[in-house]
């Protein structure tokens, strides 16, 4: 397998888009275009009568721009033998619209909310992003953009760009037919003097358009179809019955996000909220397919869209109504979240579409002292690369009063509203002394999806959804691991060791599965000279009952990180989506937490050390995580079945130079997953021969005892033993504030005042120390160690360092 050509197709055709991306769009729910209408502008279908009508007396249709635009839109095709020769037309038409709307219908002031709102033809150009995704978002941005009148005059200087922050709209256009008949015919029908006969095309194709374009005509002046259905399958049969908004590929086949324009609508709404950093709580899109429109709605809950076949020619003047309806629209509407919940310092008004939630500051009580805090918003950490979803960003934050006086993060997301909050689930687990999870200080439900959009949408109980919260939580402010893994990668058993012991104490202790470890739900901080890592983010963790031994999702899709979810829940998930619908997914494991752990280390690895080596090499690297979250599931389930079946070297990975000392350790990870693909055929086995579920069962739960906490432990500890203090069993639950040393990264107090026991706190276990600026020295023994669970340490003239510092990559 040759890297160099799998990243350059990945790179320059962008022919894969984000697999979650499909998926959204297989779950969207259809609603009528009223519906839409009423839930983002507001507008009853009164008021939009009343707006079309009143376009209709004042013959909008026969204005000079608008007669000039439309015949440039119609013979573009002709003109320039491609799509791209509509765009400029296509703009000059919409702000025309917007002009006129001034004042001019009931009900509309001579001043939008947003006055300076204007569209802006984005042809060819790359919209610039803040976010550290380098290689997963779309090459060029929307054809068309609705922008402020400043971030428009922009796109006009040779080298200007906006970012994805300053789109409040997206338009997708996309073109197949000739459309000069249809505008004659239409402007006959009205009065309007025809411009002549199209031109024959250079394809030889006007009869054929024309034939199109007549039939269109024929279905779209049936005023039954203005009848809007009701039932959910008369929409989904209308939508595939004409506009053809949502041509998915049922096999699960990769689409081409340049010829597919749904896909790639979605795509770019992808970009905005993830760019955004919370501060829109959903995007609006509008897809012009030939003359035909659609509006779409994306948010945490999933995607909505419109099913009428709408035409800018036929029907022009409820076209021209909708276009207004965008201008007049608030920045609410434009899918910032209510000021009333998190209140700017800067209004929206003068700051709009702002950047990130930075400043912002919302009111928490404290249920332990019912005392109000105010917390504000400082700088943006992450935002998590999803379009729907729980939507996670993080951002530091200032309480008034401070909490335990020091510094916090502020975490938000967009949780089911039945599932239980982050804050009871991380409360379970310390009252069960789980060991390195966060300490949380204050929570609280901020706000639901149904008091906004969503409430409009479906007033109607045959289109149902599933609600969700925008639920914060105030924590201890911890620190990347993405920096300190850049600077040591021989601190990644530590961390894997340290998480494995968290893994199992929530499973044995608190009877609860974690199902979303990644690179971002592992942080760290610094105690005395050691390194103490700790598991954050319990969305989707899940508490079991005693009777059961493990969990099935039922969510509509996969639970966890996609780069680091276990390989054998891709793959399932892929074969029970597309191949064996009636199927039951596979049971949600310990193991597979585990898994995920060696997913987190090798991205680390690869994408972190790239720093390290040259660029050619750098890319190289990059390629393979970057392939983990790209393309369809079973492919990715096929690159990463191939790497745990064949190893590293086979496959093509090779570790960086500074990275070599861990290949062992990494050998023994690929040779235990490998046992899964054997336990999984002896499994089947097993059942053709009648053999007791209950053992079966054991034996595929920890592989063949491989994948038992320790039995991993001790193998990987032999591959590369680490520091004797971290793996000494700690008395208690180690997260205590008054043990911890200052966060500042210099030294704690040189006097230490013993336990009761009498240890010192640097000889107790990894779960106590203080904070400093040197790293742990790593033992390395000068021979093999013996076999034993927890290998001896190396004597103390033996030690060694082997950190040698690094430029950070942060």
């Amino acid at each position: 397998m040759d890297p160099n050509t799998h990243w350059s197709a990945f790179v320059q055709t962008r022919s894969t888009v984000h697999p979650y991306t499909e998926e959204d769009l297989r779950n969207a729910t259809a609603i009528p275009l009223e519906s839409w209408i009423n839930g983002v502008f507001g507008m009853t279908a009164e008021r939009m009568n009343d707006w079309t009508q009143t376009i209709r007396e004042q013959n909008w249709f026969a204005d000079e721009v608008v007669q000039e635009s439309l015949r440039q839109y119609a013979i573009a095709w002709e003109e320039y033998g491609e799509e791209s020769g509509r765009y400029a037309s296509f703009v000059d038409l919409v702000n025309r619209i917007v002009v006129l709307g001034r004042g001019n219908l009931p009900g509309l002031k001579k001043q939008y909310p947003l006055d300076d709102f204007v569209f802006a033809d984005n042809h060819g150009k790359t919209l610039e992003s803040n976010r550290e995704q380098e290689g997963l978002g779309v090459r060029h941005g929307p054809r068309v953009l609705g922008l402020r009148r400043k971030k428009a005059k922009q796109l006009t200087d040779s080298d200007g760009t906006v970012k994805w922050t300053d789109v409040m709209l997206c338009l997708e256009l996309k073109y197949q037919l000739n459309l000069s008949n249809l505008f004659n015919a239409e402007k006959k029908k009205r009065g309007i003097e025809p411009n002549g006969a199209p031109k024959k095309t250079r394809r030889g194709r006007a009869k054929k358009q024309a034939a199109s374009s007549a039939a269109d005509d024929i279905n779209t002046a049936n005023p039954a179809y203005l009848r809007l259905p009701r039932r959910k399958e008369d929409l989904l049969a209308e939508t595939h019955k004409y506009a053809g908004w949502l041509t998915l590929n049922k096999t699960g086949e990769t689409l081409d996000a340049g010829t597919e324009v749904s896909i790639r609508a979605a795509s770019h709404a992808l970009e905005v909220l993830s760019a955004t950093h919370g501060s829109r709580a959903f995007c609006l899109n509008a897809i012009v397919k030939d003359d035909f429109l659609s509006l779409w709605y994306y948010d945490a809950c999933g995607v909505v869209y419109t099913t009428e076949r709408l035409s800018l020619l036929t029907h022009f003047e409820r076209f021209a109504a909708i276009v207004v309806g965008f201008a007049q629209c608030t920045p609410e509407q434009f899918g910032t979240i209510p000021a009333s919940v998190l209140r700017p310092r800067i209004p929206y008004r003068r700051n709009f579409p702002p950047q990130d939630l930075s400043d912002f500051s919302l009111r928490i009580t404290d249920e332990s002292t019912e005392q109000e805090v105010e917390v504000t918003l400082g700088e943006p950490l992450f935002a998590q690369y999803a379009l729907t979803g729980r939507r996670t960003f993080l951002y530091t934050a200032e309480t008034d009063p401070i909490i335990s006086g020091r510094k916090s993060i502020v975490k938000f997301s967009y949780q089911v509203s039945t599932r239980q909050s982050e804050h009871e689930l991380v409360k379970i687990a310390r009252k069960a002394r789980v060991r390195h999870i966060p300490e949380v200080h204050i929570s609280a439900d901020v706000w639901k999806m149904s008091e906004g959009v969503r409430r409009v949408f479906f007033q109607d109980q045959e289109y149902g959804y599933e609600d969700r919260t925008l639920r914060c939580i105030v924590y201890r402010r911890y620190n990347s691991i993405k920096p300190l893994f850049a600077v040591s990668c021989e601190l990644i058993p530590v961390m894997v060791h340290q998480m494995l012991n968290c893994l199992d104490d929530l499973w044995t202790k608190a009877r609860m599965l974690h199902r979303d470890v990644s690179v971002d739900n592992i942080m760290y901080e610094k105690r005395g000279d050691y390194y103490h890592f700790v598991l954050i983010d319990f969305d989707m963790a899940i508490v079991l009952s005693e009777d059961d031994s493990s969990c099935t999702t039922s969510s509509r899709q996969l639970t966890g990180t996609l780069p680091f979810i276990a390989t054998e829940i891709i793959y399932d998930y892929w074969l029970c989506t597309y191949k064996r619908p009636d199927s039951t997914p596979i049971q949600r494991l310990l193991r597979h937490d585990f898994e995920s752990l060696f997913w987190v280390s090798l991205w680390c690895i690869l994408m972190l050390l790239s720093s390290t080596v040259s660029a050619e090499e750098a890319r190289d690297l990059r390629y393979w995580p970057r392939s983990w979250e790209s393309g369809d599931l079973d492919a990715i389930g096929g690159r990463r079945g191939a790497l745990c079946t064949m190893g590293l070297h086979k496959t093509g990975i090779t570790l960086p130079g500074p990275a070599q000392c861990l290949r062992r350790w990494f050998n023994v990870w690929t040779e235990n997953l490998k046992k899964i693909g054997v336990c999984k055929s002896h499994d089947t086995d097993a059942s053709d021969s009648g053999e007791s579920k209950q053992v079966r069962s054991v034996d595929w739960e920890t592989i063949g005892g491989r994948f038992a906490k320790t039995t991993l432990q001790a193998a990987l500890l032999e591959a590369f033993p680490i520091p004797e203090p971290y793996l000494a069993a700690p008395k208690d639950d180690g997260d205590k504030l008054d043990e911890q040393g200052p966060e500042d990264g210099s030294d704690g107090p040189k006097n230490h005042t013993p336990d009761d026991d009498g240890n010192e706190p640097m000889a107790r276990a990894t779960d106590e120390p203080v904070t400093v600026d040197a790293a742990p020295e790593v033992v390395r023994p000068r021979k093999k160690a013996k076999t034993s669970p927890l290998p001896a340490a190396a004597p103390e003239n033996d030690i060694r360092s082997r950190l040698r510092p690094r430029r950070s990559r942060i």
